[in-house]
């Protein structure tokens, strides 16, 4: 058995008005074992004088190969409208339509070639000069297995389809979903450091605003405003009276003893100011701590270094010390304190204090290296929130995109169970009975 060959072409050209238009080009080569000749295009006349005119009419059926021949000359003599020939050109202004036309030309071709084939080999033709033909058996539905394979087969094919985009979905939304949830957690992580970076900020500026005022108040000619706060002190400055607010080792004696005290020689005083040794070593003092700061009217006898006698044990009496003095005049609480030996908080001029044993400078020298401290936290802190920012916007851009990418995996998916029912619905139809399941 030979099949029935031909050629095919599609052109795109300008036409004389200058609008594109689509010509497709179709011509028979070989006949093959079941055609009688090649004239498969019925071609209609319109025009018997021109026949570059005449159209194509449609694809030939075996009815038409009877009616009609293939020569034109003999159908204009004959008055027919139609004749049949081996090949037709159409032009098109549309490319779907054109494209359609192709396939539809192809289609037919192959209908008129395997009409001619069933013709020629299921119909007993003897029975035109001979006896009539045998009746054979038949049932419906009728099926022939090469059609039902091939419907089995693209069923097979678009179920596949189906269920592999059905494993590219599946993976994509818990990519996705990956995805999002990392996304939540940092939300939630930068809105933490966005707190961080307002109390650290906070933090910072209180500093550097309290700061200053402590080291002027600590600084300004040893005079404090303060007020008492429970059992602490605070003082006033009035210019009358004045009181040791703490001393350096001078000369450093011997023979003394840790915990030793003394008291400060000289000068007018209602109340003289004692210490005890805090630190010595082999006898000679190394710190020491004023605990009675007394109070003076008159400090300007007492030498400097003051001069210190034993109040208790075995020093030699030869310890002296560099004096801090400080002017003021009352006390609102017993116990009193200088403000430098107090700790606390500061408003505006006004000093609370809360504690009586600190030392104000120390505190001051404190606050500056937790100014220090809390800047660099605050820096850390910032670099941190935006690292973290950078890594949510990245993640964020991730998330999105992999929502676009499952939006067009789903419409993929949802083209491909369409395509699955079609080719489900014309398995059915040609064989009503088959499972599906089983493929």
């Amino acid at each position: 058995m030979a099949n029935a060959t031909g050629f095919q072409k599609r052109i795109a050209q300008l036409s004389t008005s200058e609008s594109a238009e689509y010509v497709v080009d179709t011509y028979m080569e070989d006949a093959g074992t079941y055609l009688t000749d090649l004239g498969v295009f019925l071609m209609e006349i319109l025009d018997t004088n021109d026949p570059n005119r005449d159209t194509l009419a449609r694809v030939s059926t075996i009815a038409d190969y009877t009616e009609f021949g293939t020569d034109r000359i003999t159908a204009v003599a004959n008055n027919q409208r139609f004749y049949r020939s081996s090949a037709a050109s159409v032009v098109y202004d549309s490319i779907e339509v054109a494209l359609a036309a192709a396939q539809m030309i192809e289609g037919n071709v192959n209908t008129l070639v395997t009409d001619f084939e069933t013709y020629l080999t299921d119909f007993d033709t003897s029975a035109i000069a001979g006896p009539p033909a045998q009746y054979e058996a038949l049932s419906w539905p009728m099926t022939t297995d090469t059609e039902k394979e091939r419907l089995v087969a693209e069923y097979t094919a678009a179920k596949q389809n189906r269920i592999d985009q059905e494993a590219v979905v599946a993976t994509k939304t818990i990519e996705c979903q990956t995805l999002a949830t990392e996304l939540s957690l940092l939300e939630d992580q930068l809105t933490a450091f966005n707190a961080m970076v307002d109390a650290a900020n906070g933090l910072t500026s209180s500093i550097s605003t309290v700061q200053p005022k402590l080291k002027t108040s600590l600084d300004a000619s040893s005079t404090f405003h303060g007020k008492a706060q429970a059992a602490t002190t605070a003082y006033q400055a009035d210019e009358a009276n004045s009181r040791l607010l703490q001393a350096q080792v001078s000369a450093q004696g011997s023979s003394y003893a840790t915990g030793e005290t003394f008291e400060i020689q000289g000068g007018t005083f209602t109340t003289k100011a004692t210490g005890r040794v805090t630190r010595q070593s082999g006898g000679a003092v190394e710190e020491v701590e004023i605990t009675v700061h007394g109070v003076y009217s008159d400090i300007s006898a007492i030498p400097n270094p003051v001069l210190t006698e034993n109040a208790s044990a075995s020093g030699n009496n030869a310890l002296t010390l560099t004096p801090e003095w400080a002017t003021i005049i009352d006390s609102e609480a017993t116990n009193s304190y200088p403000l430098s030996k107090a700790g606390g908080t500061m408003d505006g001029d006004l000093v609370t204090h809360t504690a009586a044993l600190g030392d104000g400078y120390g505190a001051y020298s404190e606050l500056a290296i937790a100014a220090d401290v809390a800047t660099t936290a605050e820096t850390n802190i910032v670099n941190q929130r935006d690292s973290a920012e950078t890594e949510r916007d990245t993640t964020k851009n991730e998330s999105e995109t992999c929502a676009n990418e499952l939006a067009n995996e789903q419409t993929t998916l949802d083209e491909y169970e369409i395509i699955e029912d079609q080719k489900k619905d014309a398995l059915l139809t040609y064989c009503p009975d088959f499972d599906t399941d089983s493929v």
